[in-house]
């Protein structure tokens, strides 16, 4: 009895270690990634069960509307105009509905932080002007490996301009403003609060729950430059404003971005927008239909796995565990090529091929039995 009683907790341990994913470095995406967005500003109409945190959760939101989409975009930060202000970025992303943003980021093996954003002339008012709004320190984003309750937290600092040409009249004097700026603190938290399972009109994936909570001080500055009232004279605070948030997102492996987001009201119990990823240039869904190029046998396999590449240009193929940790990479020159599995245990790797210039062209999965 006590064997089979061993036998039985061992089994749940395993199981239980299985629904769980880990998020990784390969779950994010890289320069050339694209990924569609499908905008809900009604997401407060849309029946959502629970948001409660936990583990082996279910959500389904299959029921977000398509109020607008969005295209995202992640380059290199070289091929971008303002470069230079963000000189430890190795990453940057554009999104369509924000013409001339760029976002930028630095991401290893460890993490991935914010270090910040351009911001374009007259994004606020007519007279703001291009300014680089850098977060001091960066913001931590994602800490790998992502598992359920680890936790990143911090306090950043920015700025941004409010206008450059603003007057006031007191006393029915007309009192110049050089400058008007918002300046922030942030003190945030990001915890994998809960796992499990999440449906969206993409389908339905294993996942990681993030709820980031942020707790933020705004105090709005104004630089006076006048003799009129000496008191003034330099920055001045006009006034502080303090709030909380609370955002949620759900991350999956193999997308490249997260699946769904939510933005929660004051009282942090019903959203108020929100988006999903409708498509992904490094999903293995997305990919499905191209995966003819790339074939694998035999599927299930034991010591060697074959590659038939009927691309006619060389191509690399990277596998990675179940827990979405790269475990090998092979250049595959090669109409036919050979993978050696016999030291890879018994499992579920994934893969992904990619052409010269490291843009994904195929996924898929296969087996090892012993």
């Amino acid at each position: 009895m006590k064997k089979i009683i061993t036998i039985i907790v061992a089994l749940v341990c395993v199981i239980t270690a299985q629904s769980q994913i880990v998020i990784q470095p390969a779950d994010m995406g890289g320069i050339g990634y694209s990924a569609i967005q499908v905008n809900d500003t009604l997401v407060d109409t849309v029946a959502i069960h629970t948001l409660a945190a936990g583990a082996n959760l279910n959500w389904n939101f299959a029921g977000l509307h398509n109020s607008f989409m969005d295209t995202v975009n992640i380059v290199s930060p070289g091929s971008t105009p303002y470069a230079s202000n963000f000189s430890t970025s190795n990453l940057a992303f554009t999104q369509s509905n924000q013409p001339g943003i760029y976002n930028y980021l630095y991401s290893d093996a460890s993490s991935v932080v914010v270090n910040g954003q351009e911001l374009p002339a007259g994004f606020i008012t007519t007279t703001t002007p291009a300014e680089a709004v850098v977060l001091n320190p960066p913001q931590g984003y994602l800490a790998f490996p992502g598992n359920y309750m680890s936790y990143i937290s911090g306090m950043t600092h920015y700025k941004v301009t409010v206008d450059t040409s603003f007057h006031y009249t007191y006393l029915s004097l007309n009192v110049p403003v050089d400058t008007m700026q918002f300046r922030y603190t942030t003190q945030y938290t990001s915890t994998f609060d809960a796992w499990g399972n999440v449906t969206t009109p993409l389908g339905t994936f294993p996942c990681l729950r993030q709820a980031i909570v942020q707790h933020n001080t705004d105090s709005l500055f104004a630089f006076v430059d006048t003799t009129i009232f000496t008191q003034f004279i330099g920055w001045t605070n006009i006034t502080v404003l303090t709030d909380s948030t609370l955002t949620y997102r759900w991350f999956t492996n193999w997308e490249g971005f997260p699946l769904v987001e939510l933005n929660m009201d004051t009282t942090w119990t019903k959203p108020t927008n929100g988006w999903y990823l409708k498509a992904s240039n490094s999903s293995t869904h997305d990919l499905s239909n191209m995966n003819a190029i790339i074939h694998l046998y035999p599927n299930p396999a034991t010591d060697e796995i074959n590659i038939i590449n009927t691309t006619n240009e060389e191509v690399t193929i990277e596998i990675y565990n179940s827990i979405g940790s790269k475990i090998g990479t092979q250049l595959l020159t090669d109409k036919s090529s050979r993978i050696k599995t016999n030291t890879y245990t018994a499992g579920l790797y994934m893969y992904r091929v990619f052409d010269a210039k490291m843009m994904a062209v195929a996924a898929g999965k296969f087996n090892i039995v012993r």
